[in-house]
């Protein structure tokens, strides 16, 4: 046997036991379970759209959250850190979570006033009963 069928042989080799571990560490890992969407938002929905609008609105804030947070943990790890620099990061991540909530909150109740009382009521129970968000217990 040559020296190149050897590599070729043994890179094969290399790679099955590569695919076999990730299978069986796919198989028997416990996976985040997958929570379906409250079932008023159904695919067609005109709530789903205000809802998806409302995310795709929020898209430029988020970008500008974790751009903050990066500044603040730039400074954090800084040798000197500037109080009053660090007062104003905080406030201005303070406030963009603010205008996040408040472009939530407002989707949300654009969404609720196009519903029926009984749809709102179905709407809080599922709200209510929502999993918390991935790593909170």
């Amino acid at each position: 046997m040559t020296q190149r069928w050897k590599y070729i042989i043994g890179f094969s080799v290399l790679l099955n036991v590569l695919l076999i571990g990730v299978l069986i560490g796919k198989a028997t890992s416990p996976a985040f379970p997958r929570f379906p969407p409250p079932s008023i938002f159904n695919k067609d929905s005109e709530l789903r759209v205000i809802m998806e609008k409302s995310m795709h609105e929020n898209r430029p804030i988020d970008l500008q959250i974790m751009e903050t947070r990066h500044k603040i943990n730039t400074l954090l790890s800084a040798k000197e850190i500037d109080h009053a620099q660090f007062e104003k990061l905080t406030t201005e991540l303070t406030n963009l979570h603010n205008q996040k909530f408040k472009n939530i909150t407002e989707a949300l109740f654009q969404t609720a006033s196009k519903l029926s009382l009984e749809k709102r009521q179905q709407l809080v129970e599922e709200l209510e009963h929502l999993p918390p968000p991935p790593g909170f217990k």
